[in-house]
């Protein structure tokens, strides 16, 4: 039995690449539909990969879960830790796994809503390295999950993109299989600057281009032949960044929402390990003046929202500096850092 929607065929996270000179993903945030209050800020290491990722949602005016990222000594992402706030122990735990070609051959899964929950996907790939299936390990699978319960087989391939797929899943009456057919814009994949959580987003994950529909192929249990089972529409900017993505109705999702984007495209500035390490906000959450202290003299401070627009900035001479908070409205904010180059940002909750 799935337990959740078959959007996630084509919209969850992914992998996380190295530092490259394409722009860095800072938030995403629905701003049209339902959910309209939630929103994603991502922080990044020293190296350029994603670190952290603070989600926040139904109104709150600071993350109450967030994912914890982990690479290994090749840089591949090895463990995705959900951690509700003020709790230790993670809610959810991905664990990646690669073959000798370093290709993401299985992605395991643990987690506990009441009761401890597995499942796992295997991979497997063609001699071109194109992604063939993502079968779903029955024998791993225990408790409840609330994961992505389908597998995807008999995947081909055209321009470098997933045209055609079977999902296999249990629809409620055993074992189904529909036919899919994809189709794309020819744009970037807004999913490249993010990471994978769950075997099914590696679909989305092999892909270059943006998807922007899936129909049915023959009349499947769901629809007849064309039905589209989800839609997108997106927009872009100057450098072909994805600004939207609006969910347009189809079977897998009868919602319309709108997804904005904000980015990071500065060159040669990285989040600084130890520089973050040596910043330090009190209090926060703050009130009306937050202290801002740098274990390093003389540097450039700046107060930003959540989509990256800078709010105040000013040059500080010492260690300390003090940010008056009296003219901005209570949410979460980010302080950013500066010295040599050299930058780190860490969240700031103001009610």
């Amino acid at each position: 039995m799935m337990r959740k929607p078959l959007l996630l065929i084509i919209s969850a996270t992914f992998f996380a690449s190295a530092a490259s000179a394409q722009c860095k993903l800072l938030t995403d945030s629905i701003i049209a539909g339902e959910d309209q209050t939630r929103y994603e800020s991502y922080e990044y290491d020293g190296s350029g990969r994603i670190s952290r990722v603070f989600m926040v949602d139904s109104g709150q005016t600071s993350y109450n879960s967030y994912d914890s990222l982990k690479y290994d000594g090749s840089n591949r992402l090895v463990n995705v830790y959900r951690m509700d706030v003020g709790n230790t122990s993670p809610r959810q735990t991905s664990t990646i796994s690669y073959n000798g070609s370093n290709k993401i051959s299985r992605i395991h899964v643990a987690g506990d809503n009441g009761s401890p929950w597995t499942m796992a996907h295997n991979m497997t790939y063609d001699g071109s390295a194109n992604l063939t299936a993502v079968l779903l390990d029955a024998t791993a699978i225990s408790g409840s999950p609330e994961g992505f319960m389908a597998s995807f087989q008999n995947i081909q391939w055209s321009g470098g993109n997933i045209s055609k797929l079977d999902l296999v899943a249990d629809l409620g009456n055993g074992p189904d299989t529909l036919e899919l057919s994809a189709s794309m814009d020819g744009y970037k994949n807004v999913e490249r600057l993010m990471y994978v959580t769950e075997g099914p987003d590696m679909i989305s994950f092999y892909n270059t281009n943006n998807i922007l529909t899936i129909t049915f192929d023959n009349a499947e249990v769901l629809g007849p032949a064309g039905t589209k089972a989800l839609q997108y529409a997106y927009t872009y900017a100057s450098n072909q960044e994805v600004i939207t993505r609006q969910t347009l109705p189809g079977v897998f999702d009868s919602r319309v929402t709108t997804q904005e984007f904000h980015y990071d495209c500065s060159a040669g500035i990285g989040d600084d390990d130890q520089l973050r390490a040596s910043l330090g906000l009190f209090p926060n959450p703050a009130a009306d003046r937050v202290m801002v202290q740098l274990e390093r003299n003389d540097y450039t401070l700046r107060l930003m929202n959540l989509q990256g627009q800078v709010l105040k900035a000013m040059t500080v001479q010492g260690q300390l500096a003090e940010v008056d908070l009296t003219s901005y409205a209570n949410g979460m904010y980010i302080v950013e850092v500066e010295q040599n180059g050299n930058r780190a940002r860490t969240r700031l909750v103001k009610n």
